[in-house]
């Protein structure tokens, strides 16, 4: 390190940008092209949609350094620290006897465009699309405009051949992965053969660039399908393709690089512990390329060919993918292996020979037969026998010491500027052919040099598998959308929903059986991160997941400091619930400590799937950081009436469900004085426009907006595909969180006692005759139990509703009208019983005739009370059991065939209940139905409310015990004694059975939130702040030495403000403008208008605003400036 003083700053940038310049020339040997002819700065776009950043033009050098100066391709993105300078293709072929070559290194070698096209047009760039914007497809120019007529593919879902994109259509780009660069080039104008500059090859070039935003390997995996067309007039043979790259892993002077004939795979690695890599936690990585699909030839005739070549995305029999043919390097500045000069050397690099035609020596390219004297053996004319046809150098394993029999680098030179080329030919193209290759750029960290050489070829394996299945990669879960507000002493984090209908398909997951398994949406993670690009230290606040008893997942991952895969917790669940918000009240980082105010935090929130066959077995969407700064509020106050975080609010109910309402304030500063109405539906529309009856509910606010659109959630749980959500998965809308609850079906509420016609005549005789809502006696001295003893037990209980089918349905035993009643058993017709059984259905709204049937205790063929049977609870003499089975279809007519006093004649023919209609024990007996005793529905066209089949009786064990020994039913001759209160009414009862509604469509709640909101209040400019103040050389949120700033704080977000610096002596140092009214905060980089550091020293701020004015003093004390490089 050297310190420099006494150094002007202008001075200091001009040695800086000098000594940059000449280090690129000298390490390179090249000039940055970049004049306005090349049409080069039209022609660059980028890649970033994983963990990889890469700058690219479409000129041949698909990574290219010349846009910016620096290294290409950047991994991982955001760290400042890049794996591959630059990287080109290659083609080299005779033209009727004559080399012409492709060879793009550090300038270009062709144009944009295609073959025939005006390389200076708009149309010819490079165009990027992404899987995210089918969400708002016109907001994008290019996927609007995706250029099909000149190659780019697309999904044409109309099937009419023209590209009509969504939404006024119905066609998008192919995405081959989340997010897909394509565009064309060609040598066809000689002006742009800048490098080797041999006569035009003719060919034009398509090509595809897509990568996958994964929190596994394969985020560090970019892939290229390249469309090579030979438009020329003339043949090309002995053609060879190659893919060169100068890769640059961390520093460039510690690379080494070798192959794996058997993979097709080329790499990088370094010769120790890289100086920049190694201050990242990844370590020291290693970075490879890998020719997947070569070009496609003919078998000759000992080959066996039946599979066929890959070519255009199908099989061709009788055909072969060439595979990498050779594999050739060389190194920056050096005497013997060094860059081409002419297309000849270019040539025989890509024939895998030197650049003057003759072999790599075996130490290099290995030898095939080592004699006992440790040399290589030789042929007459003292050629050695090279392992491999000496075409591929350092081929052996790195983890292996260096032999003549396991060639690796750093034995014929030390580590350095490596450059390296992998090919593949010879092959001929006609004129007009195509040939469609297919490679890839991974990069794998292992901890040490040699371990991530290792790991590479692990990965290299799965990146063959995923082309293996045309790249059908199941997806990650989308990113949830983070909104954040702030408070003085408190964060609010909220997001969206999207993420849970995430399921994806994977072909490269099989489960056992080998049948493709699927990743299901599990949760949401929430994240605090040191910097605002995710870089540093991050901390797990918080994971919200789906109540399923999948909690903590564990699975089984490379781990980079041990060099080794390893079991550990890789998710966190507990059962938690979803959440749609986060509250933060301190600093995870720094162990919890009290917010600051005004300090940037920055967050993220992910989603995760999971699959228990995957590898992974979570995939998580990429994180999307928010950044946000605690505030005192510029124009808003807690009022009086203003909600606190957490507060609740009910609502008003109109209808019968028994369900509730009621919002929950998750943040204040967004609820706005309005009013509400949750309204339901029955019928829920899925996404693929299909219909299931499940409850959903709206929010609409009182301009008829609709807030909330037919969510499923109720009390947590999805009513279309029962997932237990849990309460928080509902959306927060104008900072309130909405809480649907429904009661628990199957419940009986009450228990009552009508005038006979319950609805007919609506007139309440007794509000309770049974157990609930409390122990109570009908109008003559009975009380209404079961034969188990309790009147709403679970579901294998023998109580009223024994198989939970009534759900919402209420039961009315009608006593003014006797019916036909069979035995409960054997189905045979019993005589009268001095009632009529009604199924009220809930969902239709029907009154539904049932079938009576009862236990006849005492064997006496006669429904009476001195059976001898006991009511469980109290002891005393009860009637015989009573039993309702409901109608189904008979005859499939598609109607039911309810019970019908009319056909009493044809009944007592029938003499058997399944016959006629009932469904009741009959539905399982082997003589009624043997279809059904082997597990068929026996009750076709009988549903319960939701939907489930009914094929056993709706009513069961239900007795009337006689508490006061009287002797009478409600019927009208026990009304008519006067026994107990019946002498208060005339005419007999209907005892009702009810049960707990759910919110339907006849249900609405409404509830308001005036006043609720934050108070109102006149902006004071007199709040304007700076921080730190004074500056003492340090900001906790500079980042590097080069980062220098104050924060100004309390600026109008609803107009516009001047912020003007003034050293003592009056002269104006810098003028900020803040028009950003999104925030109350600008940043001052302590630079004045000429960009140049400030001194220390005293200033003075003023700040103008609309509201009025203020005045600051700033206290600058500047740190020591260091160089560690010049």
């Amino acid at each position: 390190m050297k310190i420099l003083k006494n150094i002007t700053v202008f001075t200091l940038v001009m040695m800086l940008s000098v000594s940059t310049g000449l280090e690129a020339r000298d390490k390179k040997g090249v000039s940055n092209f970049s004049s306005s002819s090349s049409n080069y700065v039209d022609s660059s776009g980028s890649f970033d949609g994983n963990k990889i950043y890469v700058d690219v033009t479409n000129n041949g050098l698909f990574f290219d350094y010349n846009v910016t100066g620096n290294s290409a391709l950047e991994w991982p993105k955001g760290t400042g620290v890049h794996s591959i300078f630059a990287s080109a293709l290659w083609m080299g072929a005779k033209v009727n006897g004559e080399t012409r070559t492709i060879i793009g290194t550090f300038t270009q070698d062709m144009g944009p465009g295609p073959y025939g096209g005006d390389p200076l047009a708009a149309v010819h760039r490079i165009y990027k699309v992404e899987k995210a914007m089918l969400a708002s497809p016109l907001d994008f120019a290019d996927f609007q405009e995706w250029p099909v007529e000149y190659g780019a593919p697309w999904v044409d879902v109309d099937g009419d051949g023209v590209y009509t994109p969504l939404p006024g259509g119905t066609d998008h780009p192919e995405f081959l992965g989340d997010q897909v660069l394509w565009f064309v080039s060609t040598d066809e104008d000689e002006a742009y053969k800048l490098n080797i500059g041999t006569r035009s090859m003719g060919v034009e070039v398509q090509t595809t660039m897509f990568g996958f935003d994964r929190p596994d390997v394969f985020g560090d995996m970019l892939f290229l399908k390249l469309l090579v067309i030979n438009k020329s007039a003339n043949e090309l043979t002995d053609t060879y393709m190659g893919i060169w790259s100068d890769p640059d892993l961390g520093s460039a002077s510690d690379d080494l690089v070798g192959c794996d004939v058997e993979l097709g795979l080329g790499y990088v690695y370094n010769s120790g512990e890289d100086p920049y890599y190694s201050q990242l936690s990844v370590g020291t990585p290693a970075a490879g390329y890998d020719f997947f699909q070569g070009p496609m030839v003919d078998c000759d005739a000992t080959e066996d060919c039946s599979l066929g070549a890959k070519m255009f995305g199908k099989r061709h029999p009788g055909k072969k993918n060439l595979k990498m043919s050779s594999y050739a390097f060389y190194i920056n500045s050096d005497p013997v292996y060094t860059d081409p000069d002419d297309e000849t050397e270019a040539y025989y690099y890509m024939q895998g020979l030197r650049k003057d035609g003759s072999a790599y020596p075996s130490q290099i390219a290995g030898c095939a037969n080592v004699l006992a004297d440790g040399s290589c053996e030789t042929d007459a004319d003292g050629n050695e026998n090279l392992l491999n046809g000496g075409k591929f150098v350092f081929s052996g394993d790195p983890n292996v010491a260096h032999s003549l029999t396991n060639p690796v680098d750093g034995n014929y030179a030390i580590a350095a500027d490596r450059r390296f080329l992998m090919n593949v030919g010879p092959f001929t193209m006609a004129q007009g052919d195509s040939q469609e290759v297919v490679f890839g750029v991974l990069h794998a960290a292992g901890g040490d040099p040699l371990s991530s050489v290792a790991y590479l070829k692990e990965v290299d394996i799965l990146a063959q598998k995923a082309y293996d299945i045309d790249f059908a990669l199941p997806d990650s879960p989308p990113a949830p959308v983070v909104t954040a507000s702030a408070f003085s002493d408190a964060l609010i984090l909220t997001w969206d929903g999207a993420a849970e209908n995430y399921s994806a398909v994977s072909d490269i997951d099989l489960d056992a059986s080998g049948n493709a398994t699927s990743f299901e949406f599990e949760g949401y993670n929430v994240y605090q991160h040191e910097t605002a690009q995710g870089g540093g230290a991050t901390k797990r606040l918080a994971t919200y997941d789906v109540i399923n008893d999948i909690t903590e997942i564990y699975d089984t991952v490379f781990n980079a400091e041990l060099g080794e895969n390893i079991n550990i917790r890789t998710q966190f669940g507990s059962d938690s619930g979803l959440s749609k918000f986060h509250s933060v009240n301190s600093d995870g980082l720094k162990g919890n400590t009290t917010l600051i105010t005004n300090r940037a935090y920055y967050f993220s929130v992910t989603a995760y799937g999971y699959n228990p066959d995957g590898i992974p077995k979570t995939l998580e969407s990429t994180p999307r950081y928010v950044t946000v700064r605690p505030e005192v509020p510029n124009t808003q106050v807690i009022g009086e009436g203003t909600g606190a975080i957490g507060a609740t609010i009910a609502a008003t109910h109109v209808g019968p469900s028994g369900g509730s309402v009621e919002a929950v304030i998750v943040d204040p500063k967004s609820v706005v004085d309005d009013t509400y109405t949750v309204t339901f539906s029955d019928v829920f529309t899925k996404a693929d426009g299909s219909t299931v009856n499940a409850v959903n509910w709206s929010l609409t606010n009182s301009a008829g907006e609709k807030l909330v659109d037919s969510s499923p959630v109720v009390g947590g749980i999805n009513t279309v595909t029962n997932a237990n959500l849990g309460t928080g998965a509902v959306p927060v809308v104008d900072g309130i969180q909405v809480q649907v609850n429904g009661p628990q079906l199957n419940t009986i509420t009450n228990v009552e006692e009508y005038t006979a016609g319950w609805k007919e005549n609506d007139e309440l005789r007794d509000a309770a005759v049974g157990y609930v809502p409390f122990y109570s006696l009908g109008t003559t001295g009975y009380i209404l139990e079961n034969r188990a003893g309790e009147l709403d037990g679970v579901n294998v209980v023998r109580d009223h509703d024994r198989f939970n089918y009534w759900e919402a349905d209420d039961f009315e035993i009608d006593f003014s009208t006797p019916s036909l009643a069979w035995n409960y058993a054997s189905n045979y017709v019993m005589g009268t019983v001095p009632f009529s059984l009604y199924r009220h259905n809930f969902s239709s709204g029907v009154k539904e005739p049932v079938y009576a049937a009862y236990l006849d205790w005492d064997g006496n063929g006669v429904f009476n009370g001195a059976t001898g049977i006991l009511g469980p609870l109290f002891g005393k003499p009860g009637w015989d059991p009573i039993y309702g089975y409901a109608a189904f279809d008979t005859d499939g007519d598609g109607a039911r065939d309810f019970y019908d006093p009319s056909k009493l004649s044809q009944y007592i023919l029938d003499d058997n209940a399944f016959v006629s209609g009932g469904c009741g024990w009959g539905a399982w007996s082997p003589n009624n139905n043997p279809d059904h005793y082997s597990d068929e529905w026996g009750c076709p066209g009988l549903y319960t409310t939701t939907g489930g089949y009914i094929d056993t009786p709706m009513m069961t064990a239900t007795v009337f015990t006689d508490y006061l020994d009287n002797g009478y039913l409600p019927d009208d001759a026990g009304i008519a004694s006067g026994a107990y209160n019946a002498i208060n009414w005339t005419g007999a009862s209907s005892v009702v059975l009810k049960t707990a509604k759910p919110n339907s469509s006849k249900d609405s709640y409404s509830f308001s939130t005036e006043g609720m909101g934050m108070a109102t209040v006149d902006y004071d400019p007199d709040n304007i702040s700076v921080w730190p103040n004074p500056y003492y050389g340090y900001n906790p949120e500079e980042r590097d030495a080069l980062d220098r700033r104050v924060m100004f704080s309390h600026l109008p977000e609803e107009g516009p403000a001047t912020i003007r610096i003034f050293a003592l002596d009056g002269t104006l140092v810098r003028t900020i403008n803040h028009n950003d009214t999104a925030t109350q905060h600008a940043t001052w980089n302590m630079k004045n208008n000429f960009e140049l550091p400030v001194a220390s020293g005293m200033y003075v701020v003023h700040v103008e605003t609309n509201h009025g004015d203020k005045i600051l003093k700033l206290a600058v004390i500047q740190p020591e400036q260091r160089l560690d490089v010049y």
